[in-house]
């Protein structure tokens, strides 16, 4: 059984940075990239064109990007944390290949190997750019600190510390391990998902190629 005709496409859209001369802002910002939706029905009067807009401003959807990777971490993370030691790097080794090759494949809505540009803030210069993300990588480190803080004291933190001392005792004594590794690295993917985010609005760029290279990940260990 055939499926009826799609009437609506939600499309996500990059601002080029800039504006046609009558419609350039007064103060000189540039709006944000946005979800778009768009009339694909052939018999509508509009199709074609855009009926709805929802701005996506960058700090939001740096959260966003959080939480939705820190759920997609959840069912990443009940696979892979089901192997210990080398099996478990060798496993998130081939998770970081297969999502290089997904992004570097996917040129719709990656770019391809070209990556993405994404807009700058406003009319700012360069250094004023500097001095808001700044700011903004200092409250991310103070949340992620007071995070830390919470859940070393938490029930979550006790039993993290004993999966860390010795993971078999630990689920003899009852401690959910699999349910704890897998918190905490959903936790801890929500986190770099956001710092990826301010760090694509604080460079204009996103390139997959430097985004899921091992390299990095090994010079910061």
């Amino acid at each position: 059984m055939a499926a009826p005709p799609e009437r609506l496409a939600y499309v996500v859209t990059i601002n080029p940075q800039a504006y046609p001369p009558n419609e350039a802002p007064a103060n000189g910002s540039l709006r944000p990239d946005a979800l778009v939706v768009v009339d694909v029905d052939p018999t509508s009067s509009n199709c074609g064109q855009i009926v709805g807009r929802l701005d996506m401003p960058h700090l939001p959807m740096a959260v966003l990007g959080g939480v939705l990777v820190g759920t997609l971490a959840i069912g990443i993370g009940y696979v892979a944390l089901r192997v210990r030691g080398a099996s478990f790097v060798i496993v998130t080794i081939a998770l970081v290949y297969m999502f290089n090759l997904l992004a570097q494949g996917w040129r719709g809505l990656t770019g391809g190997s070209v990556g993405l540009r994404v807009p700058a803030i406003g009319d700012l210069s360069r250094m004023e750019i500097h001095t808001v993300f700044y700011y903004a990588f200092a409250v991310m480190l103070l949340l992620a600190l007071g995070t830390w803080w919470f859940l070393d004291r938490s029930k979550l933190g006790m039993g993290l510390k004993a999966i860390r001392e010795d993971e078999d005792k630990a689920q003899a004594l009852g401690v959910p391990t699999n349910a704890y590794k897998t918190s905490a690295f959903a936790l801890s993917a929500g986190f770099t998902a956001v710092g990826g985010g301010l760090y694509a609005a604080w460079f204009n760029a996103l390139d997959p190629v430097f985004v899921f290279s091992i390299i990095t990940g090994a010079n910061m260990v």
